[in-house]
């Protein structure tokens, strides 16, 4: 019954954190599938990646696909999870799904023009800013003048590294608010 249990926390932490659509697991495990579909796997990394082929598995048994997507966090199998390890579990596999999301995004807006650039990435401040996943994509088009704005600005900041950074973060800050 404690093994079920846990499956049970596991399935309920990720539905509530990925917002899945579906609680049925025949329904929710295709609704990820799909999410992911668009992955370009040349970009994960080798735990990513072994995560990603595990997420796609076909498993009639709700324990087996679990089984298989937490092997990559634990390096073993789930039956001999301590119950230390229960917390760091779940906040590792929230954050594989969360990896594998922000690839789908760059694979999807960088599909149509293999020479665009994307970048993806999450902010957050001690001033409360905490902007969820963003992915912005640089058009082979608008590279030129991406570059002139580049020199521009590096011809204004300071020198200083930690003042710079700080700097065009909180410019993105602002931008990201509107």
């Amino acid at each position: 019954m404690c093994y079920t249990n846990l499956i049970d926390r596991i399935e309920k932490r990720l539905i509530k954190e990925l917002k899945l659509k579906n609680t049925d697991y025949g329904e929710y495990v295709v609704e990820i599938q799909n999410r992911f579909r668009h992955v370009k796997t040349h970009l994960l990394t080798p735990v990513q990646l072994d995560f990603y082929n595990r997420i796609a598995l076909k498993f009639t048994e709700r324990a087996k696909w679990y089984e298989a997507i937490c092997y990559p966090v634990l390096n073993h199998p789930l039956e001999k999870l301590r119950d230390e390890e229960e917390d760091s579990l779940l906040d590792e596999l929230i954050f594989l799904f969360r990896e594998c999301e922000k690839y789908a995004d760059i694979s999807k807006k960088t599909s149509d023009d293999e020479n665009s650039e994307a970048f993806s990435f999450d902010m957050v401040s001690n001033k409360g800013t905490n902007f969820r996943t963003q992915t912005f994509v640089l058009r082979e088009g608008d590279k030129k003048r991406s570059a002139e704005l580049e020199e521009k600005i590096n011809e204004i900041l300071s020198g200083d590294s930690n003042v710079d950074v700080c700097t065009l973060l909180k410019i993105l800050d602002k931008k990201l608010g509107k």
